[in-house]
């Protein structure tokens, strides 16, 4: 496990104001009335067009906030943007999503779910989020609650 890329994904979320975070999509426009392409600016990947969003114009959720943060970008993990589809997807390593977050933060697919799928647990704010990835990350233990 990659404790500390988990510390540093918690210590952001906590700066995430509510209303830009979303966990049942990796990143979108906080504006309904306002397409994809509006809120975000392209970069050329190798394989792939990955993105920058404009951070006033969208929300997301904890591991699309992830993407964001420049060390994680530096370390590979990225936004991906599909024009074809209009959708965004994280990737790292050609890995895509819930497989980004096992790859990336060197973590178990039941723990990637825990912390980053939606329905996984009952309160979605980005502190409540923050307090759960601190927790894995000191004990490396799943609640026997988890809905997964």
């Amino acid at each position: 496990m990659k404790r500390s890329r988990l510390l540093t994904l918690a210590k952001f979320l906590e700066k995430i104001p509510p209303k830009k975070f979303d966990m049942g999509i990796w990143m979108k426009s906080s504006k309904a009335d306002v397409p994809l392409e509006k809120v975000i600016r392209q970069v050329k990947g190798e394989d792939y067009t990955c993105i920058e969003p404009l951070h006033c114009k969208t929300s997301g959720c904890a591991l699309g906030w992830g993407a964001t943060i420049p060390e994680f970008r530096k370390a590979g993990l990225k936004l991906h943007y599909d024009p074809s589809g209009e959708s965004i997807d994280v990737v790292f390593k050609g890995y895509l999503n819930f497989h980004a977050a096992e790859e990336f933060f060197d973590i178990s697919w039941d723990a990637a779910e825990y912390l980053f799928n939606p329905s996984s647990v009952d309160e979605n704010t980005p502190k409540a989020v923050a307090e759960r990835i601190r927790a894995y990350a000191t004990t490396k233990k799943i609640p026997h609650e988890y809905h997964g």
